[in-house]
């Protein structure tokens, strides 16, 4: 009998305790189990009649238990598994707010977005709608108060399923890897269970679909850079991807505070002369360039004209070695669009190839898109303007150390050199026009994040910023019509000579 016991009573301790835990929380399962445990203890000091009965107690608990957990595990499964029903249709007037707030945004290159409640909430609605196979027929957020001033906000949400009968509830934080939202989950109510952290996993196909911002945010083929959760609203800021940077509207900023644009506009002589007409060319080491527009020659009419094909011919001179050229570059790069695919497949080379050197420029189009915007154009100084540019220097900060790292450890033995942005704004009116120097100024401190970070690592950093500071109007396309703020022949020769500084200045 009291072997029994013990076998019965541990039994029925392990379920009630498990179902506690995912259905009320850890300290009533706690408390189930000390109880039972306790009980089974007390058996040895009771008679035989009533250890019969505490045995019968016990087969009742473990039998309740499976057939609880089993109800409720088979009702998930229900839900889950039931996708014919009809999505609830978005508030129209919410939704409408929506597009009109996406039309205004793709103006802008650098855009900010910021949703009601009843605006997301409309927006993922009509995700849902665009793809009816999947068991969600509507969901709903709600806005978390923060705990303590500083901490992130998050978001509520409650998810109703077309089988009807059960529903789900939890906690979104989100955050932001590489350009995309990542969802973190926590207390994770699903029909009568309660999931914790260690459960998370087996809900995330459900996670996925009430929260697929990727989604919302298609239209606009958005790069995230910061998403931000107030009392009232969602703030989304981020880049469109392989979006132009139209600079019409600053340009018409400067030129009512400059009222002239007259300077000096010769030409300087070229330095270097054209490299090869390619992006690949063959050898037993290689120079290896990663990039955004700059390294994709965008501005000239051919490669050989471009930095990267200048500097190899520079260095295959300089070296009395016929180096090999990879050239990665991707215009309309980010820091974060660089990990969907340039860096890989720059990585995979080096790791497979002996390289000697290796430059990279990239992060331009991480904050340029934000100085043309609207925000910034009307005044630079202002809190919108601001707002933009912190919430980019935060993610371009992460970004850098890992894309620098990454670069390091596939190529230990290359020389790295990185480029710093230059200011397509400065025109030598700095002393005449505010949005000039503050512009310098924000460009600066934007190059100051990679350069720290490229020094650390010993890596060489070229003056990208000094070879077009006060001569953008020369040396790259802004007086063309549409202007364009890529670099001229002769501004991607003032490039190299930025990275052929950096070079000389080691030896």
């Amino acid at each position: 009998m009291r072997a029994a016991i013990v076998i019965v009573g541990l039994l029925a301790a392990v379920l009630a305790g498990a179902l506690s835990l995912f259905t009320v929380g850890l300290v009533p399962a706690i408390v189930a189990v000390v109880l039972i445990v306790g009980a089974i203890v007390a058996a040895f000091f009771l008679p035989r009649g009533a250890m019969r009965g505490l045995l019968t107690l016990f087969v009742v608990i473990a039998v309740a238990a499976v057939g609880i957990g089993t109800w409720g595990a088979w009702s998930i499964v229900q839900a889950l598994s039931d996708t014919s029903g009809n999505v609830d249709p978005p508030d129209p007037v919410a939704l409408a707010a929506v597009e009109s707030k996406f039309d205004i945004a793709e103006a802008d290159q650098g855009f900010r977005i910021e949703f009601t409640m009843d605006e997301l909430n409309a927006a993922v609605q009509d995700a849902l709608t665009g793809e009816t196979d999947h068991p969600i027929r509507a969901v709903s957020f709600s806005v978390i108060e923060p705990d303590f001033q500083g901490e992130r906000g998050r978001l509520g949400f409650d998810v109703d399923f077309k089988s009807g009968g059960t529903s789900a509830s939890g906690v979104l934080e989100v955050e932001i890897d590489a350009g995309k939202p990542a969802l973190v989950v926590s207390d994770l109510d699903f029909g009568i269970f309660s999931l914790p952290g260690v459960a998370e996993g087996a809900a995330s196909d459900l996670v996925d679909a009430v929260a697929d911002f990727n989604d919302v945010l298609a239209d606009l083929d958005g790069e995230l850079q910061d998403l931000r959760i107030y009392t009232d609203r969602v703030s989304v800021l981020g880049i469109q991807r392989g979006a132009p940077i139209t600079p019409d509207r600053v340009l018409d900023r400067i030129r009512s505070t400059a009222g002239s644009l007259e300077i000096d506009i010769t030409v300087p002589d070229q330095e270097y002369a054209p490299g090869v007409d390619a992006v690949s060319v063959d050898g037993s080491s290689y120079y290896v360039a990663l990039g955004d527009s700059l390294a994709a020659n965008v501005g000239i009419g051919r490669p050989g004209r471009g930095y990267v094909s200048k500097f190899h011919e520079y260095v295959s001179s300089r070296d009395g070695v016929a180096y090999g050229l990879r050239n990665f570059g991707v215009s309309g790069e980010t820091s974060s669009s660089i990990f969907d695919g340039q860096l890989d497949d720059a990585v995979a080379f080096m790791e497979s190839n002996d390289v000697a050197y290796v430059s990279i420029d990239i992060g331009a189009n991480d904050f340029l898109g934000h100085l043309s915007s609207g925000d910034c154009a009307a005044d630079i100084e202002s809190g919108q303007c601001l707002e933009r540019l912190d919430a980019t220097y935060v993610r371009y900060r992460s970004n850098i150390a890992e894309i620098l790292d990454v670069i390091s450890d596939a190529a230990p033995d290359a020389t790295i050199l990185f480029m710093t942005a230059y200011n397509p704004f400065s025109f030598g009116l700095a002393s005449e026009v505010a949005f000039e120097q503050a512009s310098s100024e924000i460009t600066v401190r934007f190059n100051d994040i990679a350069a720290s970070t490229a020094e650390e690592r010993g890596m060489l950093v070229a003056d990208g910023f000094g070879a077009i500071v006060a001569r953008a109007l020369v040396l790259t396309h802004m007086l063309d019509d549409p202007a364009d703020i890529h670099p001229t022949q002769a501004g991607y020769d003032r490039l190299t000579d930025a990275l052929v500084d950096a070079l000389e200045g080691t030896d």
